[in-house]
């Protein structure tokens, strides 16, 4: 083990790990993005690049070539971190499976597994927080109309979002009992604001959290004071109905989000058009099958 890594006490036993603050300040200045090939992990890259030292991690090559330091590490393997954030103070933990198509045993290695494996190795190797990308999708059994609040029972309605409710549980199982902060952010349908879904009578709306949005909740948690030791927070634009209630990530995190997603679909003239085209395809696959047709909306396979 490295000089400086803090091991703590193994967890269920008393006691916190020990950590050398000062140290940690100066040596640790990296934040850690896995998923870093991803949709989300990508973007996020660029908008921080900026803002903080990056390190990405991915278990597929970058799309392009990255300008800081990559680890190409699947995280399914229990050692994969060894030795890995020596000099990493925070860990966006982006990576997994992120759809409800997969099988229980691929969720459950990706989702649940690698986590635990993640934050393990966060513990031991003396990184600061963890922030565990978890979704709205866990409290999706409640009725429409219900003001959610973080605190209540999970509701899972599919296996994707069982398998983030039992990543949070594990989360809550480090952050409550060990020296490593960690911070579960549950967040919306992360989208662009000319997205065709974000027009007028769309149903989901009040779950959208535009990619804006999305940048300001992490930086929130990334920046959050030393007394947020551990959490689990709705992340929502500013909608004018959310389905989730964000009062407590506004006021213990101080999440501004900026967009409102209704208002953004009352002028997305891009979107609705975008949204018309989907629906022709639709009816033409409907009624045809499989067709390339030529026009204004492009060469496709329908």
């Amino acid at each position: 083990m490295k000089s400086g890594d803090a091991v703590g006490v193994p967890l269920g036993s008393s006691g916190e790990p020990v950590r050398d603050p000062e140290k940690t300040a100066m040596d640790r200045t990296s934040v850690l993005i896995t998923g870093a090939a991803g949709g989300l992990g990508s973007l996020l890259a660029r908008a921080l690049a900026q803002r903080y030292p990056l390190e990405l991690l991915d278990r597929c090559d970058l799309r392009s070539s990255p300008t800081c330091l990559f680890h190409k590490v699947d995280l399914s393997g229990k050692d994969a971190l060894r030795d890995r954030l020596s000099t990493v103070d925070t860990i966006v933990h982006l990576a997994g499976i992120p759809t409800n198509n997969a099988s229980w045993e691929a969720l459950f290695a990706s989702n649940v597994l690698a986590t635990q494996y993640l934050l393990q190795a966060a513990l031991d190797q003396g990184c600061r927080r963890v922030i565990l990308a978890s979704s709205v999708q866990v409290m999706d059994g409640y009725p429409r109309g219900t003001d959610i609040r973080p605190d209540m029972s999970v509701w899972p309605t599919n296996l994707y979002a069982v398998s983030k409710a039992c990543a949070e549980a594990i989360a809550a199982r480090f952050g409550n009992r060990s020296a490593l902060s960690v911070i579960c952010l549950r967040l919306g349908w992360v989208l662009p604001r000319a997205d065709w879904r974000i027009t007028p009578f769309s149903p989901y709306l009040d779950r959208v959290l535009t990619r804006e949005d999305f940048i300001r909740s992490i930086c929130a948690a990334i920046d959050a004071p030393a007394a947020v030791h551990f959490g689990i927070f709705h992340i929502l634009s500013n909608n004018r109905h959310n389905r989730l209630n964000i009062d407590q990530t506004r006021k213990i995190l101080l999440y501004e989000p900026q967009d409102d997603a209704f208002r953004l679909a009352r002028w997305n003239i891009r979107g609705m058009i975008a949204r018309s085209g989907v629906r022709l395809r639709r009816s033409v696959r409907r009624v045809f099958g499989r067709v390339t047709v030529k026009g204004p909306i492009g060469r496709e396979n329908l």
